[in-house]
């Protein structure tokens, strides 16, 4: 019988048979929340379904390391900051011109999906993209679009939010250019 409980507990730990959640609320747990001391009093300290369970908590401090030490870097805070500047933008251009929001909508999920790639160190995994030339297009891109949506936001002049969301993308647009220039691969 005991080996079977450590086939079971090894191949799924999740605890979502209720003999399961029974057996775990007998041991003195309340809420199976805590699944790795459940699995410890269960599976000997030697089986694959510990192992998993400890990898994944391992992982999760890994991920929560790479992206404080990523953020730490020029770049890190850079594709940060244009995250932010392009969401205060989108609210800005949601409350005054939401023709215009869409731009901010996409440059800030290409700044988070840039965030991610370099976070995750994937240049040196995937060689077959050449990423500085990449992201040296998609700041370009953003300056130029960015510069061109606020000056005609600007010439139409209009209330107070108008003119804050024009000088906000004129801001942006210094910010993607100062990207592009750091990420320009043959500097």
């Amino acid at each position: 019988m005991s080996s079977w409980w450590s086939t079971q507990l090894a191949s799924d730990c999740k605890f979502s048979k209720p003999f399961f959640r029974q057996q775990a609320k007998q041991l003195g747990e309340q809420h199976p929340g805590t699944l790795l001391q459940v699995c410890r009093s269960f599976v000997s300290p030697g089986t694959p379904g510990l192992a998993m369970v400890e990898s994944e908590r391992a992982s999760a401090r890994g991920c929560c390391t790479a992206f404080t030490n990523f953020l730490c870097t020029r770049k890190g805070t850079l594709l940060f900051a244009e995250t932010i500047l392009c969401l205060v933008i989108l609210i800005w251009f949601s409350i005054s011109t939401p023709g215009y929001s869409t731009l901010s909508v996409v440059e800030m999920i290409l700044a988070e999906i840039f965030f991610v790639i370099y976070m995750c160190d994937l240049p040196t995994k995937i060689q077959s993209i050449n990423w500085p030339w990449t992201d040296f297009f998609r700041s370009l891109i953003a300056v130029t679009l960015y510069l061109i949506t606020s000056i005609v936001v600007l010439v139409n002049r209009g209330n107070r939010s108008i003119i804050i969301a024009g000088a906000l993308g004129l801001a942006a647009a210094c910010l993607f250019g100062y990207d592009a220039y750091i990420t320009y691969p043959l500097r």
